[in-house]
This record gives structure tokens, sequence and C-alpha cells, in this order.
């Protein structure tokens, strides 16, 4: 009875703690007198609170915490990580640059954690490698706690369908420290799971086999545009050729207006009375061009 008592006073300890970090980490991110100093506090507040929520389930699980502090710190960690899409995305290590993105990078797609964790269970159960199945959940709830943190500013963002509202402060909270229990609860249903994993599976399956043909046809559409022996880069190219033998006589000019013809042969001939002009305006060669 009293272990039993001990477990629900660490639960409701570290699910407050999930809570507290939050708001706290908050607070340094909005009152940060630096760029670094609120990407610090905001990074530290991803990995902690990441930490707690794997440390609420291992709790609700009746696991001992510290047998399983390294899977904690695993979760601790990935929550971290998850910001270094921010550096990828803009191409540099500065951190100016990675904080004025103009789009969203990609770990924060909550559409990859949930395939993922689709892909690894449906792996589990047919392959039955029960680790696979550990770790999936390990991913899920360090980026649930992080995308849900995330979405106060931006919302969830589920590509490619797109984002949902910001998220409320104080449901964000609610939903932070309520995500280690519905996990929980989720874990336990191994029926559900196994099913949900399984048609989840062969949907992400597609999926991911669709993207990867995206991904081909952008290539070669933009290796075609970029290529030189399409239509399209050829007519430019003349176009960027076309000149006059003339230099003086600019592109596009009427050529009539300084007395040369464009014709050879029939220059000098009338054709409505068949005999030969006296007149010359020039000779064809000089007002020969390239067309």
């Amino acid at each position: 009875m009293f272990l039993g008592r001990k477990e629900v006073f660490i639960r409701i300890v570290l699910t407050g703690a999930i809570g507290i970090c939050s708001f706290i980490g908050d607070q340094g991110l909005k009152h940060g007198k630096t760029a670094m100093t609120r990407a610090i506090f905001d990074n530290v507040t991803h990995a902690i609170v990441g930490g707690l929520t794997w440390a609420v389930i291992l709790n609700l699980s009746k696991k001992p915490l510290i047998q399983n502090f390294s899977s904690i710190f695993l979760c601790f960690s990935l929550s971290s990580f998850i910001d270094i899409d921010h550096f990828i995305a803009a191409g540099s290590w500065k951190l100016s640059d990675a904080t004025h993105l103009e789009k969203r990078p990609f770990f924060h797609c909550t559409t990859l954690p949930v395939t993922l964790w689709l892909m690894l269970n449906f792996y589990s159960s047919v392959f039955n490698q029960p680790k696979f199945s550990y770790y999936s959940w390990i991913i899920l709830a360090s980026f649930l706690s992080h995308h849900i943190r995330d979405g106060t500013r931006r919302g969830l963002w589920f590509c490619p369908i797109g984002s949902t509202q910001p998220i409320p402060y104080y449901l964000y909270l609610s939903m932070s420290m309520m995500l280690p229990h519905v996990l929980q609860w989720l874990m336990e249903a191994d029926e559900l799971v196994l099913y949900f994993a399984i048609a989840g599976g062969i949907t992400a399956g597609a999926l991911l086999v669709l993207f990867i043909l995206v991904c081909v046809l952008f290539v070669k559409v933009n290796r075609l545009s970029t290529d030189g022996s399409n239509q399209l880069n050829r007519q430019t190219s003349m176009m960027a050729d076309f000149c006059y033998t003339n230099p003086t006589i600019v592109p596009g000019e009427l050529l009539s207006r300084r007395g040369f013809s464009m014709y050879s042969g029939s220059d000098n001939y009338n054709d409505d009375y068949g005999t030969k002009k006296d007149h010359h305006f020039g000779t064809y060669h000089e007002a020969r061009s390239k067309f």
C-alpha cells in the first residue's frame, strides 16, 4: 500500500513538473535578452519536457526509473535534437539564419513521427521484434512533446495536409501533461495498436513510396529545366544570340527607316508594273541578320 501511494505521488510530481517546466521555459523564451539565451532556454525546455514525459510513462507502466534511465535520457536527447533541422534547412550554423526560416523545417512535421511509429510497430508485430515497438514509443513521445509545445505559435503541422490553428496556451499545458497518460494507455491496448499499426503501416508504406516517386519526378524536372538540350533553352539561346551584322543597328529596329531592305532579288523590281526601280536603299548584305 505504501509503495502504491509512493508511485502515485511520484506520478503526480512528474506530471506537474511537465507543466511547471514548460511554463518556466516559456517565460525564459519570452523575456530572454539575447537570441542565444532564448534559443538555449527553448531547447533545454524541450529536452526536459521530453525526458519527463517518458519518465511518467515508465511510472505508469510500473517500471523503475533508475533502471530505465537510459531510455529517459534517449527521449530527453531526441526532444532536443529535433531542432537541428533548423540549421539543416538554413544551410548554415548561424543562429540568426536558423531562426529566420521562411518555412517550418522537416522534423517539425507531425506526420513524420506518426509514420515512423506506425512502421516500426508494424515491423515489430510482423517479425516479432519488441525492441522496435519500444523505441517507436520513445520516438513518438519525444516528437509529440516537442511539437505540442511549438504548436502554441504555429499549430501542429500534418504535411502534406496542412497545419492546425495555434494551440491556446493553457490547452497546450494540459495537453503536455496528459500526453504521457494517453500514450501509456495506448501502449497497453495491444490488440488495438496491433490492428492500427498494420493498417497504418501499409498506408505509411504506400505514402512513402509515393513520396519517393514525387521526389524522383521533381529531380528529373529540375534537371530538364537546367539542361541545355531542351527546346525552350535552345530558343532562349537563339534569342540571346540575336544580333545584326551592322553594330549600329539595335535589335528590333525597323530597317526600312534606315533605307535597308530585308529582301534580295526583287528588291529593285516593281511588282505593279514589271519594271526595275532606279533607286537603291543599300545592299542586301548590309541589312542581313542571322534570321
